[in-house]
């Protein structure tokens, strides 16, 4: 682990408010993870999304928070200030589990700034 470096893992509603460190950082880094499956049509579920600023990273359970409204409220908050630019590798990917595991919730469809390098 990097000194430094803050990690928090959010996994309940009210661990959610940790999040607010991230909004107006200059570049926040995401990634998405899910289970891999081997069965041919086998449903892929997301697990985890990972958040980082230069002085904190996070880890979001989205089993636990799975269309949770008060998370997609923050998570919209945070990708809609104009002051970050949030930054993903091959993002298509985690756009559409998104899509196909979280229906309910909105925020990554609502980036201010974005880059996908």
């Amino acid at each position: 682990m990097t000194p430094g470096i803050n990690l928090h893992f959010i996994d309940s509603e009210d661990k959610v408010a940790l999040l607010d460190r991230l909004i107006g950082v200059p570049m926040i880094g995401m990634d998405s993870e899910w289970r891999p499956t081997v069965k041919p049509f086998a449903e892929q579920r997301l697990a985890i999304f990972q958040l980082s600023s230069e002085t904190d990273a996070y880890i979001i359970d989205l089993i636990s928070l799975a269309n949770n409204p008060i998370l997609d409220a923050k998570l919209t908050e945070i990708f809609t200030d104009d002051r970050s630019l949030c930054i993903g590798f091959a993002f298509g990917s985690d756009t559409s589990m998104f899509k196909s595991s979280l229906p309910e919730m909105n925020f990554f469809k609502k980036f201010a700034r974005f880059l996908d390098v």
